[in-house]
């Protein structure tokens, strides 16, 4: 168990203790707990590209699928004092591990200064996004899920640090600005196996405008690689092993698929537009990445609408991700027919072929509200995939053709 483990379980029963001695005692403060939940099933993919909600999942290869969606959440809120109160967020869903470390998505303390300045350290949600505070809340948002095309290459659900809050009230309209910084570590199946992540100085900026209908949100952060993704290590090891004068460009491959080090920068600015019947809400983002290796230069963006009528609500979305300076193979080998040189140049071709994210995406759907705290949602997606650019789906191969995938989900989300 690693040290981070060791710490969150002694501060869970610390706080669990000390919320059960409150509640008990009925002393000054208020402890309160909520839920929510998707159940979900979804038909997608096929026998060579997977279908995913994000880069954190495994993929549905054309079969019905339970795990898309689905989660169930826990979260808990204990009002210290005037000044200090304690958030904890658990959520279970599919992904490469649900051990406590990656289920526990918030826990922190927070010190509010005043109504417009607070500070929180601890486990603290990403906030790169504009539904980064609800991501895993189905019933919060129209759609089944945030577009894949936005939301699926980022798929940073936490980070163990402190940000700074701060509100400006102005006339009619808040603007809003929030610094943050700390580090993440995330698990990601890949085409080589799953691959752990350290993400460290993480370092970021938002500011965001806000009035009755409108919200205006730009986000800057910055991060670094803090270890060499071990599903490389054996391709690097078989790289290095070969001598130079037989293939010159290997040592080169070699040290650029080593990630320690390398920086990644994520822009974005996203703008919604709220006032009954009508919803719209679009995001574009970009992200410099260093490591063209594994995470490509990428653009991505979407636009949505959607018409209230009383219970029902319709919607429509288009989205498109660009992919931009990835990693070439290299030249061929010198060394003649040797069959090990050759099998290892189309190993690292068919590598090099699955690590764009070239593609675009209209969805269509209908949620009811069902209850109060339920909603029935359908959502139809029609993907146009490049060839070669499938690097957002699960892959067991390439795809030299252009592909067109449907996808239908049904979802139920619910809060309690």
């Amino acid at each position: 168990m690693s040290q981070l483990s060791r710490s969150l379980q002694i501060i869970i029963i610390c706080l669990l203790g000390y919320s059960s001695v409150i509640l008990g005692e009925d002393e000054p403060g208020e402890f309160r707990w909520s839920g929510f939940a998707t159940i979900g099933v979804t038909d997608s993919g096929n026998d060579v590209i997977g279908f995913r909600r994000d880069n954190s999942r495994y993929g549905n290869f054309g079969d019905l699928d339970y795990k898309t969606d689905s989660l169930i959440g826990f979260q808990a809120n204990y009002q210290i004092s005037d000044k200090f109160s304690t958030a904890a967020q658990f959520v279970y869903k599919s992904r490469p591990e649900n051990n406590l470390e990656h289920s526990l998505e918030w826990l922190y303390l927070q010190y509010s200064y005043s109504d417009d300045l607070a500070i929180r350290a601890g486990r603290l949600g990403t906030d790169l996004f504009m539904l980064s505070e609800y991501r895993n809340i189905g019933f919060a948002y129209d759609w089944v899920r945030p577009p894949i095309e936005f939301y699926g290459s980022l798929a940073l659900d936490s980070f163990d640090g402190f940000d700074v809050s701060y509100t400006d009230h102005l006339h009619e309209s808040l603007m809003r600005y929030k610094f943050f910084s700390g580090q993440s570590k995330q698990t990601f199946p890949s085409v080589v196996g799953d691959s752990e992540n350290d993400f460290e100085d993480i370092i970021g900026f938002s500011v965001a405008w806000e009035d009755e209908h409108w919200t205006v949100r730009s986000v800057i952060q910055n991060t670094t690689f803090g270890n060499n993704l071990s599903t490389f290590e054996p391709l690097t090891a078989a790289l290095l092993s070969i001598p130079s004068f037989v293939w010159p460009e290997l040592s080169e491959l070699a040290s650029d698929l080593e990630s320690k080090g390398r920086e990644m920068r994520f822009y974005s600015l996203g703008i919604s537009y709220d006032k009954t019947p009508w919803k719209v809400q679009s995001e574009v983002g970009y992200i410099s990445s260093g490591y063209e290796a594994a995470f490509p230069d990428l653009l991505s963006a979407y636009f949505s609408v959607g018409r209230r009528f009383e219970l029902f609500t319709l919607y429509g979305i288009v989205a498109k991700a660009e992919s931009d300076d990835a990693m070439a193979p290299p030249p061929e080998p010198s060394g003649g027919n040797n069959t090990a040189l050759v099998g290892l140049f189309f190993g690292i071709q068919q590598y090099t072929q699955q690590i764009e994210k070239n593609q675009r995406s209209v969805s269509l759907g209908l949620r009811f509200d069902v209850a109060t705290n339920v909603a029935f949602k359908i959502q139809w997606d029609r993907n146009w995939i490049d060839p070669y650019g499938a690097a957002l789906w699960d892959l067991r191969g390439t795809n030299p053709n252009s592909e067109l995938i449907d996808t239908v989900s049904i979802n139920l989300d619910f809060v309690f």
